[in-house]
C-alpha cells in the first residue's frame, strides 16, 4: 500500500504480494498514510515497531503497555528506525473505566512513552456537540492538566 499511495504507477514484489505498473488513484496528498497497528501480543507488537507508524493497544493493564511499549521501542531499534517516530497511543479507560479521570493512573501510561490517549466520552443528543466539548474540556482541565 505504501507503494501504491507514493507512487502511480508503482511496482512492487514481496513475500506475498506482486504487481507490476499499478497505480491506486486518487492517491493520498502527502504521498502516504500513517498506518497504525493495534494488538498486545508480543509478536503484534514487534511487528508494529518494525513496520507501523503508530501503535495502538485495546484493554491492556498499565503493567502489560509499560512491557510492550519497550518491546515496541526494542523491535524499532533491531528495525533500524528511530522509536520516537512511532506514536503509541493509549485508551487507559478501555481496561479500568473507573480509573480513566484519574491523573495518577493515566500518567502511568503516559510515562510508559504514550503519545495520544483515547478517552471515554458519554453520547448525549445527536444534536449537541457542545456536550462532547465539555467533556473534552473537563478531561483537559481534571486529568491532562495535572500530568507531569
Amino acid at each position: 500500500m505504501r507503494a501504491l499511495w507514493a507512487d502511480a504507477p508503482t511496482t512492487y514484489h514481496g513475500r506475498f504480494v506482486n504487481f507490476d505498473r499499478v497505480s491506486a488513484l486518487p492517491q493520498p496528498e502527502s504521498g502516504r498514510i500513517p498506518i497504525h497497528l493495534a494488538g498486545n501480543a508480543d509478536a503484534a507488537v514487534a511487528r508494529a515497531g518494525r513496520l507501523a507508524d503508530g501503535w495502538f493497544p485495546y484493554a491492556i493493564t498499565v503493567e502489560a503497555f509499560e512491557k510492550q511499549a519497550d518491546r515496541l521501542r526494542a523491535s524499532a531499534k533491531d528495525a533500524g528506525r528511530d522509536p520516537a517516530d512511532i506514536t503509541i497511543t493509549a485508551w487507559p479507560g478501555s481496561i479500568d473505566a473507573e480509573h480513566e479521570a484519574e491523573p495518577a493512573w493515566v500518567q502511568r501510561f503516559v510515562d510508559a512513552g504514550a503519545t495520544r490517549l483515547v478517552v471515554t466520552l458519554k453520547p448525549g443528543a445527536p444534536d449537541d456537540a457542545a456536550n462532547l466539548r465539555d467533556q473534552l474540556h473537563r478531561y483537559q482541565d481534571q486529568v491532562l492538566a495535572r500530568l507531569a
